[in-house]
């Protein structure tokens, strides 16, 4: 924890993994750049997060992709008219998800191909990153992503 603490009080970006499932409905809505999530459970992340911060995208372990958070915003999809778009449009269709926010993000970086295993398991589905319980330096990971690949961004 005092890493994390350390993180924030420099004012460097915090950073977050969150599971995806089977990762199909994050692929279908890469193109419209942003995830849901459920904020009755996740209030440590709607209340902590911040732009700019580094959300790692992992399923069983492995990060998939990494990204640079944008902004979180409610979800409009009423009965008669649809402000944001509906789980259908962006794709959400595998175990039709009832998320009330979106996470907007920039910078995707498409790391299937890397093996980088967070070594973090568990229920949590959106965590923020401690060293003590990731087996990964993701700092590090961070810094030499950046730096030695190209930005991948899908549309």
């Amino acid at each position: 924890m005092e890493n994390i603490t350390k993180m924030q009080t420099e004012g460097g970006p915090t950073h977050w993994l969150i599971h995806t499932g089977d990762n199909k409905n994050f692929e279908n809505s890469i193109s419209f750049k942003r995830w849901g999530y459920d904020s009755a459970h996740k209030k440590t992340f709607g209340a902590t997060v911040k732009a700019g911060d580094i959300l790692w995208f992992v399923r069983k372990g492995k990060i998939l992709f990494m990204v640079t958070f944008v902004s979180k915003n409610k979800r409009e999809v009423g009965p008669l008219v649809a402000v944001t778009p509906t789980n259908e449009e962006l794709g959400w269709t595998s175990g039709v998800p009832h998320w009330d926010m979106e996470i907007h993000y920039k910078d995707l970086y498409d790391l299937r191909e890397v093996d980088i295993d967070a070594g973090v398991r568990g229920q949590s589905a959106l965590r923020m990153y401690d060293s003590a319980k990731c087996t990964t330096d993701l700092h590090a990971e961070y810094k030499a992503i950046v730096k030695y690949s190209k930005c991948v961004f899908i549309y």
